[in-house]
C-alpha cells in the first residue's frame, strides 16, 4: 500500500480495477475505497456432507473482517495517502 504514495489514480485503476466505491471531496480530492469480496475466495466454495445421509450441502462459515483499502487522491490525480481497516 505504502509503494502506491505518488502513483497516479490511472496506475491505480490499471492494476487493482474499479474501486468498490470512490468518495467526491470537492476541491480536496477524492477517496477511492476497495472493499474485497469475501465470496471470491478459493476458500468459500460449498462444502458437503455425507455420513450415511442424504447429501447435505453446506456453506462455509465467515468469520473474517472485511479489510478495507483507501487511497487518498489529489485534485491532479495523485496518491498522497492510503488507509487500511
Amino acid at each position: 500500500m505504502k509503494s502506491w504514495v505518488g502513483h497516479t489514480e490511472n496506475e491505480l485503476y490499471q492494476h487493482w480495477g474499479t474501486p468498490s466505491k470512490v468518495i467526491d471531496k470537492g476541491s480536496d480530492g477524492k477517496i477511492v475505497v476497495y472493499v474485497p469480496d469475501i465470496n471470491n475466495k478459493e476458500g468459500s466454495k460449498t462444502k458437503y456432507i455425507n455420513a450415511s445421509q442424504p447429501v447435505e450441502y453446506i456453506s462455509p462459515r465467515n468469520n473474517e473482517y472485511k479489510k478495507t483499502k483507501s487511497f487518498y487522491i489529489t485534485p491532479m490525480g495523485n496518491i498522497y495517502a492510503w488507509k487500511m481497516e
